[in-house]
Order: structure tokens, then sequence, then C-alpha cells
């Protein structure tokens, strides 16, 4: 019984250190700021958001083929999941293009990227340090909860709901744009 007792609690704080790890314990706080300001190109998608990597990819991939190196991602969600079917959701999602590659923004669109900007305007950002893949899956869901919350504190109208990966510095921001 005693050998039992052990096995167990090295499972427990095993699963508590790799919830650590990978940023379960992370604490999220929401900033009011100005954010934005910066050109996207990307693909739409409709589905089931934790399907949107592949045409994350094949975004990225296009824009690689035509020597744009962005470092940032981008994935703009128009639908709130909890009111609206999997079958129907819709988003956006690509690259964020850097200033050194907007030369080849005409390019980007002939070969079949949607361009588009995102304003830099008050907004409500949760910022989340990445430390492995699952961070992907823990992080909206703690951060949508507290932008939520966060929307009604500070009486925001939500204009669009876009997430920011920073793949250099390792960080994903969720931002709610607000009017």
């Amino acid at each position: 019984m005693k050998k039992i007792s052990i096995i167990l609690s090295a499972i427990i704080a095993l699963l508590l250190v790799l919830y650590w790890y990978i940023g379960g314990f992370e604490s999220m706080n929401v900033k009011k700021q100005l954010y934005g300001g910066f050109i996207i190109a990307g693909l739409e998608f409709k589905g089931p958001y934790h399907l949107v990597t592949a045409s994350m990819e094949q975004a990225d991939s296009i824009a690689r083929s035509l020597g744009v190196n962005s470092t940032r991602g981008f994935g703009v969600y128009y639908d709130n999941p909890e009111t609206t079917p999997d079958t129907a959701l819709r988003s956006f999602v690509g690259n964020i293009i850097e200033k050194d590659d907007y030369s080849k923004i005409e390019a980007l669109k002939k070969a079949g990227l949607r361009i588009d900007s995102v304003p830099e305007v008050s907004s409500l950002v949760i910022e989340m340090k990445i430390r492995t893949k699952f961070a992907y899956m823990i992080g909206p869901m703690k951060a949508y909860p507290k932008l939520q919350k966060a929307i009604q504190d500070n009486s925001c109208i939500p204009q669009l709901t876009i997430e920011v990966y920073d793949i250099p510095a390792k960080r994903t921001y969720y931002v709610m744009q607000c009017k």
C-alpha cells in the first residue's frame, strides 16, 4: 500500500510540474494599451478554431516561397465558439508582414494570400510565455475568460479578436481591440 501511495504521489507531482512547465500556472494579466499597426497576409478558414494550423502553415509556406521571412504569425477569430457551431466558425490566419517585406505585398496577393491591416487602437491584451506547443492549447482556455471579464470591467465593445504568435520572443498575445 505504501508503494502505491509513493507511485501516485510521484505521478501527481510529475503532472503538476508538467502543467507548470507548459504555462498552466502562469498568471495572466490584462493590460489596456494601444495595439496593432501592422499588415497581415493569410488565408481564410472556416471550421473549428483548433484546426487552423494547416491553413496557417500553408500561408507561411506561400510567404516563405516568395522570400518573406516573417517571425510573427496571427489568427483573427471572428465568431464566438460558445455561440457559433464549429462548422460555422470563421477565421483568418497567416503572417504579420514586416516593413522590410512590404515590397512583396503584390506578389503575396498574386500567390493567393489575402492582405489586410490591423489598426493600432485601444485594446485589451494578455501576454503569455510559450515553452511548448501545449501552451497553444492552454492559453485560450485561460486568456479568453479573463478578456471577457475585462471587456465588462472596461466597457469595451470588442471590434477584433486577434492572437499574435511571436516566435523569437516565445510569446502569444491575446488581443481584443475595443471601440
